[in-house]
């Protein structure tokens, strides 16, 4: 299942690498921390075990990897579309009332991606990115969803670090906020405004830096 996500990433970063060349854009793989800040919805049927168990529907923290594809429009403005596949799993919890929890993972996949502006200030190496974000899931658990794909926003930052003469590093976190419900219009579940951080290392190719 993983695979094609994986792909799709590699042939991006393949077919740009001839307009970075020419320098009309910049193409930037990159690697990273994928971290859920919130759970994605909480589970509020009546308790009729009366156990006063609660559950709730988390994202595992995991690696990812993926690549980013930008062009500056003027002096200190441009725009980006990226897209990262994180390793993550779908993790359904069970907590009572003396918070002692269990948890079991349930395997899955997780594509963020995004469609932001750039602004990187003159003589600076700081950027900052704001614009859309689309995080799209996959895999047994979500199979009965109408739509596994969710809109939001984005807002990103960092510094674009010179090595050497030819190497630089883009440092960068996002954050990618959204609403989600568990079981769409189904009434066990509630839904809940879900804040995924994106931790990422990329080195730049092409482009202006």
């Amino acid at each position: 299942m993983r695979s094609p996500a994986v792909l799709w990433i590699v042939m991006v970063a393949a077919a740009t690498q001839s307009l970075a060349a020419q320098r009309r854009v910049q193409v930037t793989p990159f690697v990273a921390a994928y971290y859920s800040a919130r759970e994605l919805g909480k589970y509020v049927a009546p308790d009729t075990s009366g156990t006063g168990v609660k559950g709730q529907v988390l994202q595992t923290s995991s690696p990812a990897i993926g690549v980013s594809v930008g062009m500056m429009l003027s002096d200190v403005l441009g725009m980006e579309v990226s897209g990262a596949y994180a390793f993550s799993n779908a993790r359904v919890q069970a907590c009572d009332p003396s918070k002692l929890c269990l948890y079991q993972d349930q395997g899955g996949t997780l594509m963020v991606t995004s469609l932001a502006g750039r602004y990187r200030p003159r003589r600076s190496n700081f950027e900052g990115l704001a614009g859309l974000s689309m995080v799209i899931r996959g895999g047994d658990i979500w199979s009965g969803r109408s739509s596994n794909t969710s809109l939001g926003g984005m807002l990103g930052a960092g510094v674009v670090a010179q090595v050497t003469p030819k190497l630089a590093l883009n440092v960068r976190g996002e954050l990618h906020a959204y609403s989600f419900d568990p079981d769409e219009s189904g009434s066990d579940w509630n839904s809940a405004m879900a804040m995924d951080f994106v931790f990422r290392v990329g080195v730049p190719l092409g482009g202006r830096r």
